[in-house]
């Protein structure tokens, strides 16, 4: 019977070989699209899986809510929860702390700037991190130890033992040598840790700096606690705030914030640290993070699209099995049960679905290594060594046979043979409210991703597009100022850059376009009840002109003015005039920009120190700069002339040979750092690479509903086949009266632009709802009006009349005698 089924199946294949083409090419496209995706989706979804212990580990996060300014989610918790945590809360068992930092590190005569983590000793057993040499328990023994990776090992030292070698370091204690006391395996790729080289986290050496260890409301460190087994973690946030109360409120207070309670404005939040990839926060991750949202969204385009490509196969069968009824009739009058037709049927479904599958799989694995790239992933297919994949891939196999078998198994066994065979006919027109279910629901789908896709794009364009407030074009950074020596000589190495030919102009700052850092100071106007949180920018007096600047309101900072420069850090604090953005002079409560002019108020100098305060007297405002993501709202900033830790120098420059601009550049570098690797990027490429994410997923969202779009339209092809097919004599006929081929073409074009426009009917409303929430996770962001709507709609709907007109003209054109000959 098998055999006689498969000699059924094949011949039935070969007979409608369009059929065929179109059911396997629509499947093929939509489970290759499937199978990208879902590679994706598993591997943001396997992060941090591989950590033993895993599930009782949690990371500390902050959430502030400071006056004047956007709420924050930092990834980075209290560096002085290692005392107090394990006395306070019994069910924590262990913490560790990590702070990063980045050092040049020399080894001979090799020389690379690296990011250092500071840790505490427990770190490498906690987090479960493997030793190639060396072991977790000896690894950070004392401050002169460092703990590199097996691709920093291999990258100083080759295939020979990196053990007990030395490397040079400039950290908090200066330039000296670190012996190398352990090397661990490399991380996985599916890890939110970014870990190169690790040294000890002593507390003692930052004891001149209190926001690292001693107070509980700085937030720079990454605190990871283990929770003993069977711990609730429901129960541990929900002991935070009155920690908070009791631990942090007189830290504020100290501050000046005029609040009864820290939990005014602060909360923390422990989560697992399985979701960190994922739910973590967006502030300082060590990763860049993965987007849920991406993920959902990606997950319902895998849906779609293989929801349709079943659509289109379940519906060209049944439509294409209509011409098989009068066969199943007289296999029914023969004796044949419903049973035994059904599984012939789902059996030849199950062939075009099986070569589909292989297709599909071939076709990704010849794609995967652009996607991977692409996507900056280490994506692989493999059946057989990955346990997990075959059987996915044989649960769909047999799962799309039944989806796309079922209904036309149900539909063409159905009839009655009576029926069948009385009327002398196939009962063509049976099904067809189904079938335009289904192409409705296809095209609905289609239409809601490219609404979709151009939404996303618009919004990624804009972000990527929009005027910052400043100079952005022809702008280099240069920074890394490690080297002790570079910052005391700040001052003179930006005077010999300034100096290069094709050099307009450059500035030091404490801060540059795009930078992570967001610190704040306290600010308090006379006369108002709340203090307002202003964002620090420390700069010197050509900043604002090199950045091309220009005050709504007074002036910038000049060196005329032996006011306009401020001293934050030494002991003879100096008051001084300052400039403000626009939102700072309204969260002071100034009606305009002007108003704000000549007004003083006190602010911390020092966050370190809040003893330490200014009488800044405000001498002009500027626009509000986008300085960090559109996705943020804009805070209110002040900036100030201070001599002190200014370690980015932004460069302004018109050249015609940037490479020989930029070793002319680094030569001055190495003649004030000798031992610092240089440092630099470009302000448009720090800018565009906040978006990277919204990029990759504008462009993955073009190409999957691209694919969308051509399924659907096989589909549409498909069935438009088969109308024509069984209208021929129809059309002969109107020929014959006088009928030309263009209102034949209409006709049948008409016909299917039915079910595209009602699937419009059905896309925009879903599309305006989730597009409107998605948009609104962004500061600054497009208007959703009605035109991506019609443009998604128009296109679908010149792709339908491309789609069906094409055949239909073909079938019009013919002589009307091919099609009454044998009528």
């Amino acid at each position: 019977m098998f055999q006689n089924y498969m000699k059924t199946a094949l011949r039935n294949m070969a007979r409608n070989s369009l059929f065929t083409f179109i059911n396997i090419a629509g499947l093929a496209l939509g489970l290759m699209a499937v199978t990208l995706i879902t590679l994706f989706v598993v591997d943001e979804l396997s992060y941090d899986k591989h950590i033993e212990g895993g599930e009782n580990i949690v990371r500390m996060e902050s959430h502030f809510t400071l006056p004047g300014r956007a709420p924050i989610h930092s990834s980075m918790g209290s560096g002085r929860a290692k005392f107090g945590f394990l006395e306070e809360f019994p069910e924590i068992k262990d913490l560790t702390r990590l702070m990063p930092t980045n050092a040049p590190v020399k080894y001979g005569d090799s020389l690379f700037n690296e990011a250092i983590i500071f840790a505490d000793s427990n770190a490498f057993s906690l987090l479960d991190v493997r030793f190639v040499e060396g072991s977790a328990e000896s690894a950070l023994v004392d401050t002169s130890s460092v703990v590199i990776s097996a691709d920093a090992a291999k990258k100083y030292f080759g295939d020979e033992s990196a053990l007990n070698r030395s490397i040079s370091m400039t950290l908090e204690a200066g330039q000296r040598e670190y012996r190398i006391t352990g090397v661990f395996e490399n991380l996985p790729q599916t890890s939110h840790l970014d870990m190169n080289m690790l040294v000890l986290l002593d507390d003692a050496v930052f004891a001149d700096q209190p926001n690292i260890s001693s107070r509980w409301m700085a937030t720079n460190m990454y605190v990871y606690l283990q929770l003993e087994t069977g711990a609730s973690l429901g129960a541990l946030n929900a002991k935070f705030p009155d920690f908070i109360d009791r631990f942090a409120t007189p830290e504020i207070k100290e501050f000046g914030m005029p609040f009864d309670s820290a939990t005014a404005i602060a909360r923390w939040e422990a989560i697992p640290i399985k979701d960190i990839h994922l739910y973590g926060a967006p502030v300082q991750p060590m990763k860049p993070p993965g987007s849920i949202t991406n993920l959902v969204s990606f997950s319902v385009v895998a849906f779609l699209i293989l929801a349709m490509a079943v659509m289109n196969f379940a519906n060209l069968t049944a439509a294409r099995g209509t011409k098989r009824l009068k066969e199943i009739s007289v296999r029914k009058v023969m004796g044949a049960s419903r049973k035994q037709l059904t599984t012939q049927i789902i059996g030849e479904t199950l062939i075009t679905v099986v070569i589909s599958v292989v297709i599909a799989l071939t076709a990704a694995e010849i794609v995967l290594p652009y996607y991977s790239s692409f996507l900056g992933k280490n994506l692989s297919l493999d059946l057989i060594n990955d346990a997990g994949q075959m059987p996915v891939i044989l649960a769909a196999t047999s799962l799309i046979t039944l989806l796309g078998g079922a209904y036309p198994a149900w539909l063409l066994t159905s009839y009655q043979p009576a029926d069948v065979l009385h009327s002398q006919a196939s009962a063509n027109t049976s099904g067809d409210r189904h079938r335009s279910v289904l192409v409705v629901s296809q095209f609905a789908a289609s239409i809601m991703l490219l609404i979709a896709t151009i939404v996303v794009y618009n919004q990624t364009s804009y972000m990527q597009t929009i005027d910052a407030g400043y100079r952005t074009d022809g702008m280099m950074v240069v920074h890394g100022f490690d080297e002790p020596d570079l910052r005391r000589n700040a001052a003179a190495f930006k005077t010999s850059i300034a100096t290069l030919a094709d050099v307009k102009s450059a500035a030091l700052s404490s801060w540059a376009p795009a930078d992570a850092f967001n610190g704040g100071t306290r600010a308090s106007m006379p006369g108002q009840d709340e203090p307002v949180v202003l964002v620090m920018r420390r700069v010197d007096f050509d900043y604002f002109d090199t950045y091309d600047v220009r005050p709504v309101a007074g002036r910038v900072q000049d060196e005329q003015y032996a006011n306009d420069l401020i001293r934050t850090f030494e002991s003879d604090v100096r008051d001084g005039n300052v400039v403000i953005n626009e939102t700072a002079a309204r969260a002071f409560g100034f009606a305009s920009a002007s108003d704000a002019l000549d007004q003083t108020f006190q602010m911390i100098a020092d966050v370190s120190d809040p003893s330490k305060t200014i009488n800044a007297t405000v001498a002009g405002v500027i626009p509000d700069l986008i300085e960090r993501s559109a996705r943020e709202s804009i805070s209110p900033t002040v900036y100030f002339v201070d001599e002190q830790s200014l370690r980015k120098l932004s460069v302004y420059f018109e050249t015609s040979d940037l490479p020989a601009l930029t070793s002319r550049i680094e030569a001055v570098w190495r003649q004030f750092a000798p031992n610092t690797p240089f440092q630099m990027d470009f302000v448009d490429d720090r800018i565009a690479g906040q978006y990277q994410g919204e990029a990759a997923a504008s462009l993955i969202f073009a190409v999957f509903s691209s694919l969308a779009i051509i399924i659907s339209s096989l589909g549409l092809y498909g069935l438009a086949s088969f109308a024509t097919e069984n209208r021929t004599r129809e059309i002969g006929i109107r020929k014959v009266f006088g009928a030309t081929t263009w209102l034949i073409v209409r006709l049948l074009t008409l016909q299917f632009s039915k079910p595209v426009l009602l699937a419009n009917l059905i896309a925009w409303p879903v599309a305006w709802y989730f597009l409107s929430d998605w948009l609104n996770n962004f500061s600054f962001q497009v208007s959703l009006t009605v035109v991506p709507f019609l443009v998604a709609s128009i296109a679908t709907l010149v792709a339908a009349w491309i789609t069906v007109g094409s055949r239909a003209y073909a079938v019009a054109k013919s002589k009307p005698i091919n099609a009454l000959r044998h009528t």
